[in-house]
């Protein structure tokens, strides 16, 4: 019994005999009838469904007429189509022929999302032009030594007890929460060429969780997951146009929705647009900028840029935004980041907050590869309400050198934080040491002294001075407005 309706079937699963060889002598099935069991009993979980969702997969494989007539009918009758899309897929007529006509009764082109048709890949493989548009979930994986080499992922049939089945899981999660999503809607009988609303019913906020690089895909569909399930709407739900232009446009549309932009960078530059040097990557995180949508950005702890082969992505992974966490901790920051966002103070409170800020003066000082993360810090606290004096910068025709600059701005300030990122610990300590002539020459208190920690590098190299009331603010990469509030007013 259907779940959209009683008498048909909720998804037809179309797919490549050759993909399906089962054991016979021990009578096991195969993968693709292990992952529509897999199907049928998540998807019902989330319908709600005892019994599980109407699966059918055709086991036949001979063809007659009679044949031709009964799929047919199940095809043109089934709510959606699973297509596993395989290069034994690409070769099929019998295949294109379910395919086309299931295609044929949506009657218009594949939007990405409010489709009826979902694909997943079990190898890499060239995608059918009418399904470019479609979100498509790699089942396989590319071997970390040899690229071209690729596995699918949980085979010969998914174990949850593997460790080495987890990606496959993963997958399963995303393919499940977007089948039963769209089932929802097609019980409800919204038509499918309604728009969609920008922020679904319930729907916490739309968040543009950037395509990752095939190194961290496994991560990607975690965070994608997650996000899932805390209850917002991620973007994109499909793979844009090739086309340079095209792409923007798409990605574009996508980040007008989005309260945040999320992505997740590997050690592969990823692939370049149609006819331009650009990759998918970078665009995705141009676009993003020039939006203004906020960004979030996040790289393994164990991946180093200056470990990375290509100079491109080096160089990515070292800009001062790309945090260097564990995935457990970004997704908890994404958390906390969207919901500061959605839940900003009152305007009353932060106009309260903002004069009983004024008049104080913070000093912050930072190393050559730090100056971003200051200038941001800076606007940070701009903002608050605070004045602030940013790091020497070299251009005072000879007045100053750093450290008559470092004096005159101890001389005058209410507080003094040093940025430790991406600079080494000495660096800190020799600013501390050359602090301490000049604060204690002071006529007014000292002001604060704080070092403000901001990955990466994680772990920070402790610091070779030791003083009095010095106070260590962190965050991820910044500590919050509270905090630094908390921290000032106390001085």
């Amino acid at each position: 019994m259907g779940y959209v309706k009683e008498d048909a079937p909720d998804l037809f699963i179309s797919y490549s005999h050759a993909d399906d060889q089962g054991d016979d002598e021990a009578k096991k099935p195969g993968w693709v009838t292990a992952l529509a069991r897999l199907l049928r009993k998540e998807i019902g979980t989330k319908l709600g469904k005892t019994g599980g969702c109407d699966i059918w997969m055709d086991h036949r494989l001979a063809a007659g007429d009679e044949v031709d007539a009964s799929l047919d009918a199940k095809v043109r009758a089934s709510a959606a189509m699973l297509i596993v899309l395989s290069p034994g897929y690409r070769e099929s007529s019998w295949c294109k022929r379910e395919m086309d006509l299931f295609l044929s009764i949506e009657g218009k082109p594949m939007a990405r999302s409010k489709s009826r048709v979902f694909v997943i890949e079990t190898d890499r493989v060239e995608r059918p032009e009418a399904l470019e548009k479609v979100l498509c979930l790699p089942f396989w994986a590319a071997d970390p030594d040899n690229p071209d080499i690729t596995s699918r992922l949980g085979y010969p049939r998914p174990n949850e007890d593997d460790p080495d089945h987890k990606p496959f899981f993963f997958r399963l999660n995303s393919l499940t929460h977007a089948v039963a999503a769209e089932l929802k809607r097609l019980k409800s009988a919204k038509p499918v060429e309604a728009e969609e609303p920008v922020e679904k019913p319930g729907a916490k906020a739309t968040i543009y969780l950037a395509r990752a690089t095939d190194d961290v895909d496994d991560q990607y569909l975690e965070v994608r997951e997650y996000l899932l399930q805390q209850g917002f709407r991620v973007v994109p739900q499909g793979d844009y146009p090739q086309e340079e232009a095209s792409y923007v446009e798409a990605a574009n549309k996508d980040l007008a929705d989005a309260r945040m932009f999320v992505q997740l960078l590997g050690s592969l530059p990823g692939r370049k647009l149609a006819g331009s040097v650009r990759r998918h990557v970078g665009a995705q995180h141009d676009q993003a900028k020039a939006s203004g949508c906020p960004i979030l950005r996040w790289r393994s702890r164990t991946l180093l840029p200056e470990k990375v082969e290509n100079p491109e992505q080096a160089a990515r992974l070292a800009e001062p935004d790309v945090l260097a966490l564990e995935l457990e901790e970004f997704k908890l920051l994404i958390l906390q980041r969207i919901n500061a966002i959605l839940n900003p103070p009152a305007p009353s409170e932060k106009r309260l907050s903002s004069q009983a800020n004024e008049g104080k003066l913070i000093f912050i000082n930072a190393d050559a590869p730090d100056l971003a993360l200051a200038d941001q810090l800076g606007k940070t606290l701009e903002n608050m309400g605070y004045w602030v004096v940013l790091p020497y910068s070299g251009d005072t025709n000879g007045e100053f050198t750093p450290l008559t600059y470092l004096a005159e701005q101890l001389n005058e300030c209410d507080a003094f934080l040093l940025v430790y990122g991406q600079t080494k610990g000495n660096w800190v300590s020799r600013q501390l040491k050359w602090a301490c002539k000049p604060l204690a020459q002071r006529k007014t208190p000292p002001p604060g002294l704080a070092v403000v920690e901001i990955p990466p590098p994680v772990p920070k190299a402790p610091l070779n001075m030791r003083v009095p009331h010095l106070k260590f603010l962190r965050g991820q990469p910044f500590p919050t407005e509270g905090d630094l509030n908390e921290y000032l007013r106390s001085l």
